[in-house]
């Protein structure tokens, strides 16, 4: 009985010991822990619990209903770890006004230099240029509404199979 408990003790210490070389090169990568590595550390513990159901299917059934919300989810995950939103509504603006010249900092005054916005090159009048910044802003709002719809889209997917993909 006694080298049973001590054979248990050894296997969960193997275990942990494994998942924790395994987070640990993970998160050796991330270890800046700022707003947009929740997503990182969200898409790795969901890809390993993909992982953990599929490898459990020889032993349990699963609800397909269930694991296609969770690839829904992994997906939704990864588009907001990249946070790619902006570049198909970047380009076309950058297309129609020009490459943003890149930012360039002026001389130091009084202890804080200064940092000089150039225009677009195909901006040329001030009703281009309010045009342009009107334009601008509406491609900072349209991706912020997609973020956001994705953000709901996790949230309901969350709430309502959670329990179901860890039980």
């Amino acid at each position: 009985m006694k080298i049973y408990k001590i054979y248990d003790k050894i296997v969960i210490f193997i275990e942990r010991l494994q998942k924790f070389f395994l987070f640990g090169k993970f998160s050796w990568k991330i270890y800046d822990f700022d707003f947009s590595s929740v997503y990182e550390i969200m898409y790795f513990q969901m890809k390993n619990v993909r992982k953990s159901l599929e490898y459990s299917k020889k032993y349990v059934i699963h609800d397909v209903h269930h694991l296609r919300a969770l690839d829904e989810a992994i997906n939704i995950i990864n588009r907001l770890r990249k946070d790619e939103y902006e570049n198909k509504f970047y380009d076309i603006h950058e297309e129609r006004w020009g490459k943003t010249p890149p930012f360039r900092f002026g001389p130091e005054k009084n202890g804080a230099s200064e940092l000089f916005l150039d225009k677009r090159p195909k901006v040329i009048t001030k009703e281009d240029e309010a045009q342009e910044r009107k334009e601008f802003l509406q491609i900072s709002e349209k991706t912020e509404c997609a973020r956001k719809i994705d953000l709901d889209r996790l949230n309901l997917l969350l709430k309502k199979y959670s329990r179901a993909w860890w039980w």
